[in-house]
């Protein structure tokens, strides 16, 4: 029985799941993932066979949304990371807190923003991760509004700019700054978003 859980999982036997966990087996996933708990393992299920019945099942049981890895990320960060929409939504309709840090300081509204989720970023915004449109995060310790000025990506800047985020950080810093290079004389992308960070709109 030590693998059943996790075995469980990610077969996405939804039976043999809520029986282990009812019966109190111990998250012994170290053979596929080391140190991770049902969550997480549901987690790495959903981005292998695209199925979050596993992580649905394990939240109605009872299983913390905000559980921290022994990497110190969240349930909720690794969707991020991952892009997964269905476990983003999951996971935030069951408590889990849209604006936690990971180690190097990434939120999950700067992982989505850095890979140009703009549906994604919307939703965790609504969900009250606005309250990180101002904090400098992850390595970078960039805003997630420099981000998205870093890669050009005009409907992030608009959808943030909605929502809130200054064009002049807290620290004085101009989020133009952020912008590449100009790609020669005529660069309709990074006249655009210059537009839209010097006008605020």
């Amino acid at each position: 029985m030590k693998e059943g859980l996790n075995a469980a999982i990610l077969s996405g036997d939804l039976a043999l799941i809520a029986e282990l966990y009812r019966l109190g087996e111990p998250p012994a996933l170290q053979s596929v993932y080391p140190d991770f708990s049902p969550q997480f393992a549901a987690i790495e299920a959903c981005e292998d066979h695209g199925s979050v019945l596993a992580l649905a099942l394990l939240l109605r049981l009872g299983a913390d949304p905000n559980e921290r890895h022994a990497s110190g990320d969240t349930p909720l960060l690794m969707a991020a990371y991952r892009g997964l929409p269905s476990a983003l939504a999951l996971l935030l309709s069951h408590g889990a807190d849209p604006a936690v840090r990971g180690p190097e300081g990434d939120t999950p509204l700067s992982a989505l923003v850095g890979q140009g989720r703009v549906d994604l970023v919307e939703m965790l915004l609504v969900c009250g991760a606005d309250r990180t449109l101002e904090e400098r995060t992850g390595f970078t310790e960039s805003t997630v509004l420099e981000i998205a000025a870093s890669k050009l990506d005009i409907a992030m800047i608009r959808s943030l700019l909605r929502a809130g985020a200054r064009t002049v950080a807290l620290d004085g810093r101009k989020v133009v700054d952020s912008l590449p290079a100009r790609k020669g004389a005529v660069d309709p992308a990074w006249d655009a978003a210059f537009g839209l960070l010097t006008s605020g709109m």
